[in-house]
């Protein structure tokens, strides 16, 4: 599901997870999902907790 609700805030949810972007920077949380191509080479910044992974996303 998409939110916005200014044109400076947008969210989005899924089953594992949610984003959310505050003026083009935002925080990702995702519940047991896979190690991707791009974070294994270090393309990607997430910190894995637990289940979870954690990312800040930039502009």
């Amino acid at each position: 599901m998409n939110i916005r609700i200014s044109r400076y805030f947008y969210a989005r949810t899924w089953r594992w997870g949610f984003w959310f972007r505050l003026s083009g920077r935002g925080l990702s949380l995702e519940v047991d999902r896979p190690m991707l191509f791009s974070e294994r080479h270090g393309h990607r910044k997430v910190r894995r907790i637990g289940r979870f992974s954690v990312e800040v996303l930039s502009k």
